[in-house]
């Protein structure tokens, strides 16, 4: 049975060893750490998987922020990883909609902004962010992959802008 709770301490190596499984690269986990490193990673949305004492599934939130007629903070939804042997059974959509729902209880943003595959995404109410006034942080990102969802908060003549990537995205070359 699979069980969604806050990351702790803890689970970061075990993190760390899942996005490197999950991606087959290690730039999601170096990331992972930059964001944790600079303080940016909010522990009350960033949520793990587990499976008995096995760490399956991962969802990290961080802050960035957007610039506009006024300059707000947003959370960006990256990385989101399931182990290979675990993907298909909807853990990631249990991770992201336990974390959104936090995420609106809470109150804290306007709006959460993610950068991947909008066929996947959007079954969660994600939606194309330029649609809404929304800047893309980098052009070398595809317009339709960078994608919003908004909150209770959100105010679409307010909550626009250029969207701002945080120094750990330019240190790694993702910006």
């Amino acid at each position: 049975m699979v069980t969604i709770r806050r990351e702790r301490p803890s689970d970061v190596a075990a993190v760390d060893a899942l996005l490197r499984r999950a991606f087959d690269d290690d730039l999601p986990a170096r990331l992972a750490r930059a964001l944790r490193a600079a303080g940016l990673v909010d522990p009350r949305f960033t949520c793990v998987a587990t499976d008995r004492e096995d760490l399956v599934g991962q969802v990290m939130f961080s802050w960035l922020t957007v610039h506009g007629e006024t300059t707000f903070d947003a959370l960006n939804l990256t990385p989101l990883a399931v182990a290979p042997a675990r993907q298909g059974e909807g853990i990631a959509r249990v991770l992201v909609e336990h974390a959104l729902d936090a995420i609106e209880v809470e109150r804290c943003t306007p709006l959460v902004v993610i950068e991947g595959d909008p066929r996947h995404y959007a079954r969660y109410g994600f939606r194309r962010a330029s649609d809404a006034g929304l800047e893309r942080p980098s052009p070398r990102i595809p317009d339709p992959a960078f994608q919003f969802i908004p909150t209770s908060g959100y105010d679409a003549q307010v909550h626009r802008g250029a969207v701002a990537y945080p120094q750990p995205f330019h240190d790694l070359g993702l910006v």
